[in-house]
């Protein structure tokens, strides 16, 4: 999972946060310093949540790509294999 948009229940109508990965535990800190994220709940580490309303769509684009190249360098080489490129 690189990002989470809300539980079963909720996610029609959510509207308000997506969660997502960063780099680093310190990126996180700085996001949500800087009041660009928040700390969502049930989440750790390098996770922040971000809210839609405003949220610039290339900043958003930007986030979400960075989540997924984070969570698929986790995976086994066998598994990113069988994955399409990733683009740039």
């Amino acid at each position: 999972m690189f990002a989470c948009w809300g539980d079963f229940e909720h996610r029609a109508t959510n509207t308000d946060t997506v969660v997502v990965a960063t780099p680093d535990r310190e990126t996180a800190e700085m996001l949500i310093a800087a009041g660009a994220a928040h700390r969502p709940p049930y989440f750790r580490g390098a996770w922040v949540g971000l809210t839609l309303d405003g949220l610039d769509a290339e900043e958003a684009r930007h986030r979400i790509a960075t989540s997924y190249a984070r969570i698929r360098a986790g995976l086994t080489k066998t598994a990113q294999a069988d994955l399409p490129p990733l683009e740039d």
